[in-house]
């Protein structure tokens, strides 16, 4: 997807590609999160826990990222159409 959107090709599935981005975020923070865990409270994960908390940490980030950007890109599209429907019904009732 990248390599054809550095092309500049229009790819039809880029909101799909951005929502399956969002979806292993989530996963991976659910795996993350609970491998510190069961190394924190158990002992029983192999790894540190400073190695958890920048896991954590950086996917966290990722996730937030993945968001803004979904909902600066496809919510924006939405919302400059509701202002533009509700500026001409304001015209229609002048």
């Amino acid at each position: 997807y990248y390599a054809m959107a550095a092309l500049k090709v229009k790819m039809p599935w880029k909101k799909i590609v951005t929502i399956m981005q969002i979806l292993q975020f989530v996963i991976d923070l659910i795996a993350c999160y609970t491998a510190w865990a069961i190394h924190n409270f158990y002992g029983k994960c192999f790894g540190t826990n400073r190695a958890g908390i920048v896991g954590c940490f950086i996917l966290t980030s990722y996730l937030y990222l993945f968001v803004d950007f979904y909902e600066s890109t496809y919510n924006k599209k939405k919302n400059k159409a509701k202002a533009i429907k509700k500026v001409n019904d304001k015209k229609k009732k002048n």
